[in-house]
C-alpha cells in the first residue's frame, strides 16, 4: 500500500522551487559568479557541456513517460511524479556540471560541524558540504582522472556517489524534476535516461536496467574530514554564501512527515531517522544511528555471510563499513523511511541484548 503524505501539492512544489528560486540565484544584488565567496574565480557551474542530439535509435526520451507508450521502463510510470511546477523540470532544480574548488586552508564559509561529503580517489580528497548540494543535488566531477556524480537527495537525506562511466563511455547527469518513491530521478544528457539515486539504477528510458558502480562516499563534519584530509579540495557553489546559510525545506528533517508518497512504510521507527545501509550479495541491512551510539565504536557484524567491521564516529555521527580485508565498502546514508522502501525486506541491525544474569 502507498503510504500517504500529509502535505498539500502546492506546498511540495513551493518548497521543492525554493530550493532554486530566482531569490537564490546571483543577479544584481548578489555576489557575481566571477567572485567566489572563497576567492575562486570560475565561469558558471550549472552551465552544461554541450550535447550531441539524442540518437534517433535508442528509443524515446525518458521525459515522455506520461505520454508515449514506447518508453522503456522498469517501474510503474504512475509512480514517477514531477516534482516542479516548471513547465520544463528538466535541471530546474541546477546541477553543477563545472565544479569549482578552494582548499581547505581557505575555506571561510563552513563551520566544522556542518556536515560533508567526502570522496577520495587516486589520493586525490574533494568534500562536498551538504548544505550547497542542499540546493543542486548533483555535482559532476573528475577525481584521480575518473568521473564521478556525487548525488544528494534532501527528501531522502540519501548520499552516493557513482563512476560514471559505463563500457567506457562516460555520462552526465542532471536533476530531471522527477521524483520516484520521494527520491531523486537523474537523467543523463547522452540518452535523457532517468536512473533512481538510491539505486544507481535506470529506471526509465533507453538505458533501463543499466547499473553505475557505487563509489565510497563519506558522511562527516567539516571538521573532521578536514583533519583526515588537509590538502582536501572543497566545493564552491555558484551563489553567495549567504543563500546556502539557509535550509530550504524548513523543519522538513525533524517531522515525520512525507512530501511525497513511498511504497512501501514501516512505522518502527521515526520516518527520518538515520541509518547507515549496506548491501551484501542479495541481502541488505540497516544501521540506525540511534543504536550504534550504544555500541563500542568498533565491532563486528555478519551481512549476507561476510564479516563486517563496522565502526561509528559519535562526534561526527560517521558510520563506516569494511571487509576482512580491511577495504571500505560503499554504504548509503539515508532516512529510514528512504531506506525501507527500497529495501523493504532489509534485516534490522539490533543491540545485542545483555546475557540472563541468573543463566
Amino acid at each position: 500500500m502507498i503510504a500517504k503524505c500529509i502535505a498539500f501539492p502546492c506546498l511540495v512544489l513551493v518548497l521543492l522551487l525554493g530550493a532554486c528560486s530566482n531569490a537564490d540565484r546571483p543577479n544584481d544584488e548578489t555576489e557575481p559568479l566571477s567572485k567566489k565567496q572563497d576567492g575562486v574565480a570560475a565561469p558558471d557551474e550549472r552551465s552544461p557541456p554541450p550535447s550531441e542530439p539524442i540518437p534517433s535509435d535508442l528509443g524515446p526520451s525518458a521525459f515522455l513517460i506520461h505520454r508515449n507508450a514506447k518508453v522503456r521502463h522498469s517501474i510503474d510510470p504512475q509512480h514517477v511524479l514531477k516534482a516542479v511546477a516548471a513547465a520544463n523540470p528538466r535541471d530546474a532544480i541546477p546541477p553543477i556540471y563545472n565544479p569549482q574548488y578552494t582548499t581547505a586552508g581557505k575555506v571561510k564559509h563552513l563551520a566544522d560541524h556542518e556536515k560533508v561529503i567526502g570522496v577520495v580517489l587516486n589520493s586525490q580528497a574533494h568534500a562536498y558540504p551538504i548544505k550547497i548540494l542542499d540546493r543542486h543535488e548533483i555535482v559532476n566531477d573528475v577525481i584521480g582522472k575518473i568521473p564521478i556524480a556525487v548525488t544528494y537527495c534532501p527528501l531522502c537525506g540519501s548520499a552516493l556517489a557513482f563512476n560514471r562511466t559505463i563500457e567506457g563511455r562516460t555520462y552526465t547527469f542532471g536533476v530531471s524534476g522527477y521524483l520516484y518513491q520521494s527520491d531523486l530521478l537523474m537523467w543523463d544528457r547522452e540518452t535523457e535516461s532517468f536512473w533512481s539515486q538510491i539505486t544507481g539504477t535506470a529506471v526509465v528510458g533507453p538505458m533501463t536496467d543499466a547499473r553505475l558502480e557505487m563509489i565510497v562516499a563519506s558522511v562527516t563534519t567539516w571538521g573532521r574530514w578536514r583533519a583526515e584530509h588537509a590538502d582536501s579540495k572543497v566545493l564552491v557553489g555558484p551563489y553567495t554564501a549567504g543563500r546556502y546559510a539557509r535550509y530550504p525545506y524548513g523543519n522538513y528533517e525533524q517531522s515525520d512527515r512525507l512530501l511525497f508518497p513511498v511504497l512501501n512504510n514501516d512505522s518502527r521507527y521515526h520516518r527520518k531517522a538515520i541509518v547507515t545501509g549496506i548491501r551484501v550479495g542479495d541481502q541488505t541491512k540497516a544501521y540506525l544511528h540511534g543504536v550504534l551510539k550504544k555500541m563500542p565504536p568498533v565491532f563486528e557484524d555478519v551481512v549476507g555471510g561476510q564479516k563486517l567491521t563496522v565502526r561509528y564516529h559519535g562526534e561526527s555521527d560517521t558510520c563506516q563499513i569494511f571487509d576482512v580485508q580491511g577495504n571500505e565498502l560503499p554504504v548509503l546514508r539515508a532516512f529510514w523511511f528512504a531506506w525501507h522502501t527500497f529495501h523493504p525486506n532489509t534485516r534490522v541491525f539490533e543491540e545485542p541484548k545483555e546475557a540472563d544474569s541468573d543463566a
